[in-house]
């Protein structure tokens, strides 16, 4: 950021006059897009290693139909 912050994020939305992020504690927060200094992309992914190793794919299905099915949180 502009101010010397470094926030490691998704972002869940962009458009011209607002950036919408999401950390990992699931709060969402509206940056303007002249406030972020430099972007970087991870290589590596926020989810722990070998998380899903046991998981058997009819459960992350089902893991997944239910994130999808949370409401959405408005910004």
């Amino acid at each position: 950021m502009t101010d010397g912050r470094t926030l490691t994020c998704f972002v869940v939305q962009e458009g011209a006059d607002r950036v919408i992020i999401r950390n990992a504690e699931a709060q969402e927060i509206v940056l303007k897009p002249g406030d972020i200094d430099e972007r970087v992309k991870q290589t590596l992914s926020m989810m722990p290693e070998g998380l899903v190793r046991e998981i058997t794919i009819p459960e992350l299905a089902s893991i997944l139909d239910y994130l999808e099915a949370l409401p959405k949180a408005k910004p």
